[in-house]
This record gives structure tokens, C-alpha cells and sequence, in this order.
């Protein structure tokens, strides 16, 4: 099978009772090395991702250990969302960033990149270009105007304590096992804002988890958070800022999908990112001290009509 979002193939294989799954790329996958290299780390200092069993890197590929199909997101299809899972989940990202961000400082660690100010401006526009460009029709002259807002969230993004973070961190790349809680598809791994994980777990478009919930678990994370970050001064700023960043890094990502790739399926999710969005930007506004404001931004997205599409989920 192929994954979601890329071309690697997945595929299980058995022997003698056991199982395994051999993971193909090919050379032009950048994260084929980050893959190893950050996945073996993670190995030798018993972070949950699963095992890396064996690898040829001239052929680009991996055998690793097979945590059977259960992500998170096929238990919120079969059971709907769990609370208690939900905490399980943050303890176990709260770890992560905590003991990660320890692990990855020594000397002895792969070389990670930083989610600085370059890569969070290349995020907006890759949201500038696929989402409101290519996907709504928005001008350029009406996007080139954003590019102040752009350049001041990622200043603001950028100065958040920066934490080991999974980079893609959804119910797809969640394992939910008898063992308990893994992590897949972690080659993106990198240092980043502490609140950029925690708000693609909640904002998440595959899962579209309730208000109420989603506030309960961004509280629960706060009280993780303060455990090991104290010096995280406006905690709830920091998320909402850092939630901004990834609802259009996801957006951008769907229209990519969508229009480049031909896989319109993508489209069925934009709704809840763009509600996600909104409900950010809404939210960066009611804070007593807002670290930036977004007024172009705003306005053009509360005055903008989605696409029409008739574009269904993928079946799973």
C-alpha cells in the first residue's frame, strides 16, 4: 500500500508467525536518512516509535517493527473521541518534548534542523500559493498583501521556547497499541515551538474534535506544559499562534494534494481546517494582549467562500 501523503509503500510481511513492515522509497525521498538516522536514536533511548529491524540504504529501504493497523484516527471512526485517550496521548508528547529535547541537545545526537523564521515564512506561503491562490482563486496582489502578517507571525512563532516536536503530529501517525501509545511517520522531527504539535493533535481536520473537548485537552496540556517548561510565559498565546502556523501549513497541503498530486480527496478535510482557522484568528483577537495582530488576514478569510466540492474522505 502507499501512504497517504507520499510515495513510500508500506507492506506487510509474515513469517513464522511474526510480522514486519518493509517500508520502500526511492532516491528522491529527502527524509529517507532523516528516517533512519532520527528513528535509530529514538530506538536507543526507548522513545515509542517502532523499532527500526534493518535497513539498505542503497536500495532505500526499511524493515521496521509492525505495531498492527490501530491508529487514532480509526478509533475516533469505530468509538468516537476518548478523553482519557486523549491525556494518554499528551503525556506521552509531553515526554517527547520534555526528555526528547534533553535527549536530542547531547553531543552524540543526529544533527536536527530548527523550525526558525525561514521555514515558518515557507509554510505560509506554501498556504499563500496552494491554498488561497491555486485552491480559492485569491490574487496575487490580494496574497502579496498578506506578506507583512506572514513575516510578523513567524517572528512571533520563532521566539517561542523550542522543544523536540514530531512535526506532523495527527491521528494517522498515532498507534494506539496494548503496549500503549507510538509515534510513525517521525522524519520530520525537528526543534520547534512547544505549541505546534499539541495544536495539529487538536486542530486536527481528520479528527474534528469538539469544542468543549478540544479546550478541556488544550487546559490538560498547559498543566504537562508547565511541568517542564515554566518558562513558558503566555502558554496559551504561544498554542494559538503556533495553531495559526500549522492550520495553514495543512490547508496549504490539501490544496497541494488536491490540484498537484490529484488527490481530490484531500478536499473533503479543507472545511474543518479552514473552520480550525477561523476559530484561531478569532481567538488571537479575544486575547487581553495580543502578541500580533492579523487584521488583513482576518478579513480576507471571513469574507472568503470556499470552493465547492463534492470530494468524499478516503475510505480507510
Amino acid at each position: 500500500m502507499i501512504e497517504r501523503g507520499s510515495a513510500r509503500g508500506f507492506y506487510r510481511i509474515a513469517r513464522g508467525g511474526k510480522s514486519a513492515i518493509l517500508m520502500i522509497s526511492d532516491g528522491m525521498d529527502q527524509d529517507y536518512d532523516r528516517f533512519i538516522n532520527i528513528g535509530l536514536y529514538l530506538n536507543k533511548h526507548h522513545f515509542p516509535i517502532p523499532t527500526i529491524l534493518d535497513f539498505e540504504a542503497d536500495e532505500f529501504t526499511t524493515l521496521v517493527e509492525d505495531l498492527g493497523d490501530e491508529t487514532l484516527y480509526k478509533s475516533l471512526l469505530a468509538n468516537g473521541p476518548d478523553e482519557t485517550l486523549y491525556q494518554r496521548i499528551i503525556n506521552a508528547l509531553a515526554n517527547l518534548q520534555a526528555e526528547g529535547t534533553r535527549t536530542f541537545r547531547k553531543p552524540s545526537a543526529p544533527i536536527l534542523r530548527t523550525f526558525d523564521r525561514s521555514y515558518l515564512r515557507w509554510e505560509t506561503a506554501y498556504f499563500s500559493d496552494n491554498f488561497l491562490g491555486a485552491l480559492c482563486g485569491i490574487s496575487m496582489e490580494d496574497r502579496a498583501a498578506l506578506e507583512r502578517e506572514f513575516d510578523e507571525l513567524a517572528v512571533v512563532t520563532d521566539s517561542h521556547p523550542k522543544v523536540l516536536i514530531h512535526r506532523d503530529f495527527q491521528s494517522h501517525n498515532i498507534m494506539i497499541t496494548p503496549q500503549g501509545i507510538y509515534f510513525v511517520d517521525f522524519q520530520g522531527a525537528r526543534f520547534g515551538s512547544a505549541g505546534y504539535d499539541i495544536m495539529s493533535l487538536l486542530n486536527d481536520p481528520y479528527a474534528e474534535l469538539p469544542d468543549p473537548l478540544r479546550r478541556r485537552l488544550e487546559a490538560y496540556f498547559r498543566t504537562r506544559l508547565a511541568e517542564y517548561l515554566p518558562e513558558a510565559a503566555d502558554p496559551e498565546a504561544m498554542m494559538i499562534t503556533a495553531g495559526l502556523q500549522r492550520n495553514m501549513q495543512a490547508l496549504g497541503a490539501y490544496g497541494f494534494l488536491a490540484l498537484t498530486k490529484g488527490k481530490r480527496d484531500y478536499l473533503a478535510y479543507v472545511p474543518w481546517g479552514f473552520r480550525m482557522l477561523l476559530d484561531g484568528l478569532s481567538r488571537l483577537e479575544s486575547l487581553a494582549t495580543p502578541p500580533l495582530r492579523l487584521e488583513r488576514l482576518t478579513r480576507l478569510l471571513r469574507g472568503l467562500k470556499l470552493p465547492e466540492t463534492t470530494a468524499e474522505k478516503p475510505r480507510q
